[in-house]
């Protein structure tokens, strides 16, 4: 019983992960297109302003930093679900010992 769970998350799982990587696609090819508008528009005389803008390194640096601190506090969520579901499957476990 406890594999088909297993197998129904993980499908769960595996179609979360396809709709985000279907998300991204149009993600990317969104930013590809403003690209595009972009590079075919008139020059804008306050060419001095695009220096103040951030890096694409910084960017992915900052969004990879994000994403770990997601995954930690995602992980650590998860041990603590972990954790009140445990201690649920004992009592029930206990409460069904005890009428039996």
């Amino acid at each position: 019983m406890p594999a088909m769970y297993l197998e129904t998350i993980g499908k769960l799982q595996d179609q979360g992960l396809e709709t985000l990587k279907q998300l991204q696609a149009v993600q990317l090819r969104a930013l590809s297109s403003f690209r595009t508008i972009l590079t075919s528009a008139p020059a804008t005389p306050p060419a001095a302003e695009a220096s103040k803008l951030p890096t694409l390194a910084d960017m992915v640096e900052l969004n990879v930093s994000f994403a770990q601190r997601f995954l930690e506090q995602q992980n650590a969520y998860v041990a603590q679900l972990a954790d009140v579901f445990t201690a649920a499957q004992k009592d029930l476990a206990s409460a069904t010992d005890a009428a039996a």
